[in-house]
């Protein structure tokens, strides 16, 4: 009995580390038929661990394809778990793209709050006059208290 418990526990301990391993650290989320943007590379990667309370820099690239208005930009915005800006105060950082298609690169640093659980890093093209957008990346990492 204590033998079958015991791998009853380590079974279950396996399935969720598979399971938390197959969750996606970058999403698509929404789109629109005429601008979009997607995932090429980030550093650090997506998935990976950052330390509530400590600053972390982040280096986003993404491919992207602009038909609605003849320019428009790439913001990183940082959330929470919960989905709320991390620092209202923080200017985001974006970088201008004109029309048709191609690759972009953005920089940003932010100082995580110290109840930080997960940084949700929101990558969106906004057309030029739109206010309302559709169609954007959220990159997911990890927090983890020193100990």
């Amino acid at each position: 009995m204590e033998w079958n418990r015991a791998l009853a526990i380590a079974l279950l301990g396996t399935t969720n580390l598979a399971c938390a391993s197959t969750v996606p650290v970058v999403r698509n989320i929404g789109g629109a038929p005429d601008y979009s943007v997607s995932f090429v590379s980030a550093d650090p990667e997506p998935g990976s661990v950052v330390t509530p309370g400590q600053t972390v820099s982040l280096t986003i690239t993404v491919k992207y394809f602009l038909q609605a208005r003849s320019t428009g930009r790439v913001f990183l915005i940082f959330e929470n778990e919960a989905n709320h800006v991390v620092d209202p105060q923080h200017h985001q950082a974006s970088q201008d793209v004109g029309k048709g298609s191609g690759q972009v690169t953005v920089s940003d640093s932010i100082t995580l709050p110290t109840n930080l659980r997960e940084l949700h890093v929101f990558v969106p093209l906004v057309p030029d006059g739109m206010t309302h957008t559709s169609g954007e990346l959220m990159l997911i990492y990890r927090a983890r208290r020193p100990t």
